[in-house]
């Protein structure tokens, strides 16, 4: 069962959307930089095989940041699901440790603690 120590623990090694939005943005920065670079020419004539080459790479780093955002998705309701079931859980433990009580307060019973 996760704690929430567990989910800081993780939450603090797990790229956020945030994070995610960050890299995606200095990646599309990066790349209409470099865009605007050969626009401008500086001094070299760029091959179509190039450009058709870089685009690919961008693509692949778009993709690439587009599935971290799905995982990081996933795994944000995963730990929201784990805590619900917890939240339910403890509430259930109360629940049984009351009629615990109540059981032994009829019984006349004494609880250790």
């Amino acid at each position: 069962m996760l704690t929430d120590q567990d989910i800081k623990k993780l939450s603090s090694v797990v790229a956020t959307k945030s994070d995610i939005k960050e890299v995606r943005k200095e990646v599309d920065t990066k790349f209409k930089s470099l865009q605007a670079e050969m626009d401008r020419g500086f001094g070299l004539m760029a091959k179509k095989s190039d450009v058709d080459e870089l685009k690919k790479d961008v693509d692949g780093l778009r993709e690439s940041v587009q599935n971290l955002v799905v995982a990081v998705d996933a795994l944000t309701k995963v730990i929201f699901d784990l805590r619900l079931e917890y939240v339910a859980m403890k509430l259930q433990l109360n629940r049984h440790e009351e009629w615990i009580k109540q059981i032994a307060k009829k019984a006349k019973v004494s609880l250790k603690i």
